[in-house]
């Protein structure tokens, strides 16, 4: 029986897929959803991020399929060591991934060290982030002696 060479049969080989171009602002749309910074939460480093298909169509070109990571984890998806359920929730960008940001933006930001990251914060925004850690905490106090007295 003879071989067939891919290249000879007109079948396309799944990863050389005909790739429809990502229209320039659907693209600026994706980055600037992402602050131009790779998508994936704990990622500390900025700018330089490129567009990933998050199911691995790469002709599917919706924003909700399109996700901003670093050239690093931009790899380990398409190694699939980055599950495409976790890209789809980094895509979301629940309320509480945003809020997490604002309380604690020392840890996205600066060097791959929490230490020196925290350090290289200015102090009022860990000041801040310290006093509203402090005030929930004080709330959901209240809150629970609050119900526990209805309870009684």
């Amino acid at each position: 029986m003879a071989r067939t060479n891919r290249a000879q049969s007109r079948e396309p080989a799944e990863d050389q897929r005909e790739r429809l171009p990502l229209v320039a602002e659907l693209e600026k749309h994706v980055r600037r959803r992402a602050g131009n910074r790779c998508q994936v939460p704990s990622c500390p480093f900025p700018a330089n991020v490129d567009i990933h298909h998050i199911d691995g169509d790469r002709t599917h070109n919706s924003a909700g399929n399109l996700i901003a990571l670093c050239p690093s984890h931009h790899r380990m998806a398409h190694r699939g060591q980055i599950a495409a359920w976790r890209l789809h929730w980094y895509n979301l960008r629940s309320p509480v991934a945003q809020l997490t940001k604002r309380l604690f933006p020392f840890t996205t930001k600066g060097s791959a060290n929490p230490a020196k990251r925290l350090l290289a914060g200015s102090s009022g925004r860990i000041w801040f982030t310290v006093a509203v850690l402090l005030l929930l905490t004080l709330m959901g106090c209240i809150l629970l002696t609050f119900m526990l007295r209805i309870r009684m």
